[in-house]
């Protein structure tokens, strides 16, 4: 997933991602005893623009040669970050050591405590004291990245 947005959610990701992802969900339904229509319908109502691989074909042999014997499934994400210049949201140190820029969990969870979201449970930014948070409230949504935020350096691109 590439992160489009310092402002609130809004991501992109590879349609290969969503094959990928609709690839696992059964086995991890399975295992997790979890209702797998619910896993199913999870990404549709996500903030996720699916981008097609024609949005990214210009950077694929790039990210083959960056991503080369590493996981061949994170290549679309590769040439969208380098398509759309935009960091990536994973916990993959695979795509750190590509030359990306990444937002781990923890970075993204930093950066909303950074902004005063407090609360652990703050998908719609509820504060520890249960009230809405009125940064949020205003702007329906609530930050995601911040000047704070500090990304898991990217190494240096393979030569």
């Amino acid at each position: 997933m590439v992160i489009a947005s310092q402002h609130g959610p809004r991501c992109v990701a590879a349609e290969a991602v969503a094959l990928e992802i609709a690839e696992h969900l059964p086995r991890l339904a399975a295992k997790r005893l979890l209702d797998s229509a619910l896993l199913f319908a999870a990404p549709q109502v996500m903030p996720i623009e699916w981008k097609p691989q024609a949005t990214y074909q210009e950077h694929r042999a790039e990210a083959e040669r960056r991503i080369a014997l590493r996981d061949p499934d994170d290549r679309p994400t590769v040439a969208l970050a380098l398509t759309l210049e935009l960091p990536v949201g994973s916990q993959d140190k695979e795509l750190s050591d590509a030359g990306l820029t990444v937002f781990t969990t923890g970075d993204l969870l930093d950066a909303l405590r950074a902004d005063g979201h407090t609360d652990s449970r703050c998908s719609g930014c509820v504060r520890t004291s249960g009230d809405r948070c009125a940064r949020s409230a205003a702007t329906k949504s609530s930050t995601v990245l911040s000047p704070n935020s500090r990304p898991r350096a990217a190494a240096s691109s393979p030569q």
